[in-house]
């Protein structure tokens, strides 16, 4: 953070019931913050209690969490600045490189990683729709600390819903039925995994949280209203192509970002060529 080549930020650091001695490096490290800096701490409350107290305290007009494991490259406050305050839009993401424990850079030979890259690929395409479809099928961003939003846009979508695994992805599927996100094809996010990582773990409560997350998405955007984003995926702007969506959803296995847009495509021209 101190690194940033954008200068006006401030700093609100939360400790959320560390067990270690997270607390005292912070306090040692603030002394020489060149920001004003706002800390406290109290016991584990989760991520998006944590993450929506944060965001409380936020006087700026935009804001962009940064997770405790993760890196920010210096110029990245800069580029959003550029990339969405100076074209009226309300949030954004980044491409995202990923690192092991040791800031070692990982690619997609690691099996952690590679639908990773491959989702954010897809949303990376010329293709409007497969772009769409991307988030979808997973959090294009990959994590809260990628996300850079409108204070006053957050605040009006509620913040980040208790969820533990998919609040950032869930935030993500309700802000772009408001509002397009800018994504910058750049890597200014850098993601970690180690041996904690909420994002590797294999859970019944995973699918149940990521289930109802796509059931409440696509009840919005079934809606026969248009969506206040004019781009959204949805009934209203591309019923067809919704319902194939819906259908594969259904009953196929999961496939590949790239494979359901394919199967998208391929399913919603037999349904327009139905009489």
């Amino acid at each position: 953070i101190f690194t940033q080549t954008y200068r006006n930020i401030e700093l609100i650091i939360i400790d959320d019931g560390s067990a270690d001695d997270s607390v005292a490096v912070i306090e040692r490290t603030i002394k020489n913050s060149p920001f004003p800096v706002r800390f406290s701490q109290r016991p584990n409350r989760g991520a998006h209690a944590t993450i929506n107290e944060a965001l409380s305290l936020a006087s700026g007009q935009y804001v962009n969490v940064l997770n405790s494991d993760d890196l920010f490259v210096p110029q990245r406050i800069a580029e959003f600045v550029a990339a969405v305050h100076l074209t009226g839009a309300q949030w954004g993401y980044s491409l995202t490189e990923f690192i092991d424990q040791d800031a070692a850079t990982l690619d997609a030979s690691d099996p952690r990683v590679r639908r990773l890259i491959e989702l954010q690929s897809a949303a990376m395409s010329t293709n409007r729709q497969s772009m769409v479809l991307a988030h979808q099928r997973g959090n294009v961003s990959i994590s809260t600390g990628n996300l850079f939003v409108e204070t006053q846009f957050l605040a009006r979508l509620g913040g980040f819903a208790e969820l533990r695994y998919v609040h950032d992805w869930d935030f993500c599927l309700r802000a772009v039925l408001v509002d397009e996100p800018v994504f910058i094809q750049k890597p200014l996010y850098r993601y970690r995994f180690h041996g904690k990582n909420t994002i590797t773990e294999v859970s019944p409560a995973i699918s149940a949280e990521a289930a109802q997350v796509i059931a409440r998405y696509a009840a919005s955007a079934a809606s026969t209203q248009s969506p206040h984003n004019p781009l959204a995926w949805s009934n209203a702007v591309d019923g067809v192509r919704f319902r194939a969506a819906q259908l594969i959803d259904a009953f196929a296995p999961k496939p590949s970002p790239a494979q359901f847009s394919q199967l998208v495509d391929d399913l919603s021209i037999a349904l327009a060529s139905r009489p």
